[in-house]
């Protein structure tokens, strides 16, 4: 008897699987459309392919409110009958569920879901933010989502998407007038969301209130970590990643201790109170930066030569009151103008710049084949933002014509057995991971596209680390010690003030290095201090022409604020990194919306 029982038990546990199976369903596709309103709002249409194995008479949709002030469902509609169907709504503070009710037996059913996601923008001062489950946390396998984003207007100042799931990265394809964007992935895990994060800019949602802070770069850093984490990235044979990954590292870190670590030079100054060298500005930027100099500090040099040029008498520069917002707010901007003495220098009349001078003023009077007498910080941040790919290139062989100039007339900038090893290593790296892909293609077939994906991540990181060896020479070393003396100098007021009274009429001189080291904002603040601490005018410049009346030959402390301001935007709007783009990752979940669906 107890046999007989124990056979029956075996028989009910065996056919539970089959009978579970008897009835089940996945979905075929999930097409999504986003219809972003401009009070914040979002209306979701979902059309969902419902692939039904067995009897099923109703369905639900479960929506989580959290990043919302409210969700409301507006419409169900059965699409193979073109029917609108009725539902029944249960709803707290935290969710809203609807239900509606259908019939169908082994076949493929298509259901058209509408919603309004109410509040579901958050506008900061330099990003709008759209953080939200497109697909809910429970659910069944999904064959194919796809997902259109339309934007209320246009956004090709900042149109960032990013996409949180399990499912292996799909794509992103966005229009031409960056007002819409396509996401699509396939096989998306069941129980897993998909997790969308849009970043736009602020001006394109005027109606949702504005929170007075900046979120755009705590954004991109969390979602770099998220990235971080995917694991498709990171990989999930640990023995063949620690192989991969620590080996070329080690030996990056003995190139570096051996070759790399800067030399010792005898210099304890605290102070540098005068430039340590008379240089052209792009010249320091390459200084600073002795192994590459990066895009930002390439732009500031950009900006801080066009003030020197100013400041030789090659343009001027004018202050400009603009009315925006219908007349009804006025901000101020800068207008370069090109002197005769520019203009002659343009024309090839004169030839007293240096080359790299020279392509300076080009980039600023002569974008294209026409030369232009004068130009505004707006038309420059523009032109950054239409051209980013062209600018960046341009500033980058500027910068690297300063550099080739200082190293002629001066010293060198890096040692050249370090800068051999460097080469060295740079192609041990790139051979070491060229071989692991195929490496990783012979013994592991199933994960070997994304092993050979983390490999050539590795290989760029690891060539991008390897400038850590290119050294520099000692006399960079000491130059470099002593240009930080100085910008601790001009940051420092304490310092400042017991600085000659001449500082105050040759603080032109300063401002165009300022501008390079990055205390441009700093250096105006402190003279705009030690003018009024010692009630003394600052003296004024014949290149440079206020809205604020002064007394002759004066700068009024207002100017000092508005160039501030002025020249932290133009070097911002030189030196971005693209605005347009996103990606995918693993992890997220921090956003709103989630939920569950289901069907019986």
């Amino acid at each position: 008897m107890k046999s007989k029982k124990i056979i029956i038990l075996l028989v009910v546990l065996t056919l539970i699987p089959l009978l579970v199976h008897a009835k089940s369903y996945s979905y075929d596709y999930v097409n999504v459309v986003l219809d972003f309103q401009k009070n914040g709002s979002i209306i979701v249409s979902q059309e969902r392919a419902y692939d039904f194995r067995g009897s099923f008479s109703w369905a639900f949709m479960d929506l989580e409110k959290k990043g919302a002030e409210d969700i409301d469902f507006l419409m169900i509609k059965d699409l193979d009958k073109e029917e609108i169907l009725t539902f029944e709504t249960e709803e707290d503070s935290s969710h809203v569920k609807a239900t509606w009710h259908y019939k169908a037996q082994d076949e493929v059913k298509r259901f058209l879901i509408v919603y309004e996601i109410k509040g579901g923008i958050k506008r900061y001062e330099d990003v709008a933010e759209f953080y939200w489950k497109v697909i809910e946390n429970t659910h069944e396998f999904i064959d194919n989502f796809k997902a259109e984003i339309i934007l209320p207007e246009e956004s090709p100042n900042l149109f960032k998407v990013f996409v949180h799931s399990r499912a292996k990265p799909g794509e992103i394809n966005f229009s031409g007038d960056y007002k819409k964007a396509t996401v699509t992935v396939e096989d998306v895990p069941k129980n897993s969301f998909v997790e969308f994060r849009l970043l736009m800019s602020p001006s394109v949602f005027p109606n949702v209130p504005l929170q007075q802070k900046k979120m755009y770069e705590n954004i991109l850093q969390e979602e770099r970590k998220a990235f971080s984490r995917n694991p498709i990235v990171v990989g999930k044979n640990i023995f063949l990643y620690c192989f991969i990954f620590f080996i070329p590292f080690i030996l990056l870190i003995f190139f570096y201790w051996k070759y790399g670590r800067e030399p010792k030079v005898d210099y304890d100054r605290t102070y540098e109170h005068d430039p340590p060298r008379d240089i052209p500005p792009m010249a320091l930027a390459n200084i600073f930066e002795a192994r590459e100099t990066s895009i930002r500090t390439a732009g500031q040099g950009l900006l801080g030569t066009i003030f020197d040029l100013a400041r030789r008498g090659y343009l001027e520069i004018k202050e400009e009151k603009v009315k925006t917002f219908f007349g009804l707010r006025e901000r101020t901007r800068h207008r370069f103008i090109l002197t005769k003495k520019g203009e002659k220098e343009l024309n090839k009349i004169t030839k007293t710049l240096l080359s790299f001078e020279k392509s300076v003023l080009l980039f600023f009077f002569k974008p294209k084949t026409k030369t232009v007498k004068e130009v505004t910080t707006d038309e420059l941040k523009s032109r950054a933002t239409r051209h980013q790919t062209r600018i960046r290139s341009k500033i980058l062989k500027i910068s690297k014509d300063a550099r080739e100039w200082f190293e002629k007339n001066y010293f060198p900038l890096r040692n050249r057995k370090s800068e051999k090893m460097r080469k060295y290593f740079t192609i041990f790296t790139i051979l070491f991971y060229f071989i692991s892909c195929f490496f990783f293609l012979s013994i592991l077939p199933f994960y070997g596209f994304y092993l050979i994906l983390g490999s050539i991540f590795s290989g760029i990181i690891l060539v991008i680390l390897a400038k850590s060896i290119s050294q520099r020479t000692p006399e960079a070393t000491l130059e470099v010690k002593r240009w930080q003396a100085f910008k601790r100098f001009i940051s420092d007021f304490s310092a400042m003030k017991d600085a000659p009274p001449t500082l105050l009429h040759i603080w032109d001189q300063y401002l165009v290095y300022a501008i390079v080291l990055g205390v441009a904002q700093k250096l105006l603040e402190n003279i705009k201090n030690l003018s009024l601490e010692r009630k003394q005018a600052v003296a004024g410049v014949i290149w440079y022409h206020g809205t604020t009346p002064t007394p002759t030959g004066t700068i009024s402390p207002e100017s000092f604020s508005i160039l501030s301001n002025s020249l932290s935007s133009t070097i911002s709007a030189l030196s971005s990194s693209t605005s347009v783009g996103g990606g995918f990752s693993g992890g997220g979940g921090g956003g709103g919306g989630g939920g569950s669906s289901g069907a019986g």
